[in-house]
């Protein structure tokens, strides 16, 4: 302090020349300042021309989309923070570049959320941090799996004259992928003699088609595939026993048309042996009248 009332506080700080002028100058007249209200100066000062900014992000959120099953190591995202400071206070530790631990699962998580700090090297060091969204891609990588029929519960029965057209049962299967990598199509492979049954390829639901004559029960052993819409396509195949038991009546399943047309023959036998009773019916009269 000199004799004219002015403080001049010099202090060497990094990036700073030494014995810089660090403060303004503090004019009070006739007075004398204690230490400690030149202490709380310098400190004030001091605060201020070392103050610094966080760094900020570029984006306010980051979101990146892969694809599941990739190996370890895989770029996921990078981060970009800029710091309006300079010299150390500028610089940001680490290059913001994301890479993936371990492959990701869609199936069993389909998003990630996390947080990332970007620090600047400061000595009163400022950070700041940004949300980062990781949106896991679905790839064919599972194959239907069938519920019914399974290892257990295998068989179906029904009787041999079951009207043609009927539900019989329905295949039942899963597939854990999402969108056309779960869209599935059932077909008969084998065992489907004489085209005894139809298969929805969409539903996987079975109907009865039964056109021939059996004499004793019978056991259709299908082999069903079921396969998805991905790309490639991913299959798997079940089967399922079906019995036919017959009765004793010998007559062929119809429908309704065959129905229809045996009522026909049946009117048309009825009216001919009519006409021939009454043919010889009236040959028989003449033949009286005559005589």
């Amino acid at each position: 302090m000199g004799s004219s009332g002015y403080v001049v506080v010099i202090k060497s700080v990094p990036g700073l020349r030494d014995g810089e002028v660090l403060s303004s100058y503090c004019h009070l007249p006739g007075s004398r300042l204690s230490l400690y209200v030149i202490h709380q100066i310098i400190h004030l000062l001091t605060s201020w021309m070392t103050m610094t900014t966080a760094p900020k992000f570029v984006q306010r959120i980051y979101q990146a989309y892969i694809p599941e099953n990739k190996p370890s190591g895989m770029k996921v995202a990078e981060v970009l923070a800029k710091d309006a400071d300079s010299g150390v206070n500028a610089v940001i530790r680490g290059d913001g570049t994301i890479f993936t631990r371990r492959p990701l699962d869609y199936e069993a998580k389909r998003v990630h959320t996390f947080t990332v700090t970007a620090r600047d090297q400061g000595e009163q060091v400022q950070s700041t941090n940004i949300n980062v969204i990781v949106h896991v891609i679905d790839t064919n990588d599972n194959a239907p799996k069938c519920v019914f029929p399974d290892e257990y519960n295998h068989t179906v029965s029904l009787p041999y004259l079951t009207k043609i057209g009927s539900l019989i049962t329905t295949v039942q299967a899963y597939d854990a992928d999402s969108g056309r990598n779960s869209h599935l199509s059932f077909q008969i492979l084998s065992g489907n003699g004489h085209q005894t049954f139809k298969l929805d390829s969409n539903s996987g639901e079975l109907f009865y088609d039964n056109t021939f004559i059996i004499r004793k029960d019978s056991v259709f052993r299908l082999n069903i595939s079921i396969s998805d819409q991905g790309e490639p396509s991913l299959s798997s195949t079940c089967v399922l026993e079906v019995m036919l038991t017959h009765t004793n009546m010998s007559m062929e399943p119809f429908s309704d048309d065959d129905a229809n047309n045996k009522y026909v023959v049946i009117c048309v036998i009825v009216v001919i042996i009519t006409i021939f009773f009454s043919t010889v019916l009236i040959t028989v009269i003449i033949i009286i009248r005559r005589n």
